[in-house]
């Protein structure tokens, strides 16, 4: 549940905002309303209710920069600002021994739905079945800087999905499924995944993981993706091709859907190619905090490279 420290690179206040809500493209989130969420330095604007059930998010950059959001509940009793708090305690830049300490009071204190990470021309859309309670929005990149802003998202009524989890259909093309081994959590995916299609995410490990997926460039071998995941990488020397983009932190057993197409879900290559070309190539990723290790999960083996087409 981190923002990509490895990779790319207090106020408490509560703010409530009803933005437009839209209607989904057919077969989409079963016809139901899709809901806007805009991220800025300046905060975030988004819906201050929803109904119950599978709740379809289009998630973006009002002003271009990098934003990652994340959807939680705080356990009964315990203070958003504890939760926040915590949370900066998990950022990759502490010694392992103070994240791990971090991570597991988060687990403890709150319960994470997943979110989007978006930049410049990389919007997210993704669905994710919440049920009736309270929930808060905040963008993690402003709570590793400092100062936080959340708001609050009430879900109301029910939804059969809510009582019995069979119900719960994403309708995704493919699933990719995080699980954990003696080595650390790993990625179970099919070779291929759809490039303008649903992607079905479940975090099937006893601790917070999350899927990106960042395009490589033409050419880059799986010894130079493993050295930049483990010991990082400056430009011109990355294998990455543009910014990492996907569902960011969810609790164990936790699960959303990255939906397509349009939006930007999966981003246009910065260039055509030329005919013939070979379908793009990404890794699939999870740079969450390792509750045991207290480093990137990444690190661990948490990633893997899949053609997207």
């Amino acid at each position: 549940m981190s923002v990509l420290t490895c990779l790319v690179g207090g106020l408490l206040a509560t703010t409530t905002t009803a933005v437009h809500a839209t209607e989904p493209p057919p077969g989409e989130a079963g016809g139901r309303t899709a809901y806007e969420v805009r991220m800025s330095d300046e905060g975030l604007r988004a819906p201050a209710s929803v109904p119950a059930g599978p709740v379809q998010l289009n998630v973006s950059s009002a002003d271009g920069n990098e934003h990652a959001l994340e959807i939680f509940q705080p356990r009964r009793g315990t203070p958003v600002r504890q939760v926040l708090d915590d949370l900066r305690g998990t950022s990759l830049d502490n010694p392992p021994r103070q994240v791990i300490e971090a991570a597991r009071r988060v687990d403890r204190e709150s319960e994470f739905f997943g979110g989007a990470q978006v930049q410049r021309n990389r919007p997210v859309r993704m669905s994710v079945t919440l049920c009736p309670g309270t929930y808060r929005l905040v963008d993690l990149t402003q709570v590793l800087e400092g100062p936080a802003r959340t708001q609050k998202l009430r879900v109301t009524g029910n939804h059969a999905a809510c009582n019995d989890t069979s119900a719960r259909k994403s309708g995704a093309k493919a699933t990719v499924r995080l699980v954990q081994t003696a080595n650390g959590p790993r990625f179970r995916s099919p070779d291929t995944l759809p490039a303008r299609g649903a992607i079905r995410f479940i975090n099937d490990t006893d601790q917070g993981g999350e899927m990106l997926l960042q395009r490589l460039r033409p050419g880059a071998t799986t010894a130079q993706v493993r050295r930049a995941l483990e010991e990082g990488c400056t430009e011109p020397r990355c294998p990455f091709d543009g910014p990492a983009f996907g569902l960011n932190g969810m609790s164990a057993q936790n699960e959303a859907t990255l939906l397509g197409p349009g939006g930007g879900t999966v981003p246009a290559p910065p260039a055509p190619r030329p005919p013939g070309a070979q379908p793009a190539r990404y890794v699939l990723m999870s740079s969450a905090p390792d509750i045991n290790v207290g480093v990137a999960q990444t690190r661990l083996g948490a990633w893997r490279i899949v053609t997207l087409r």
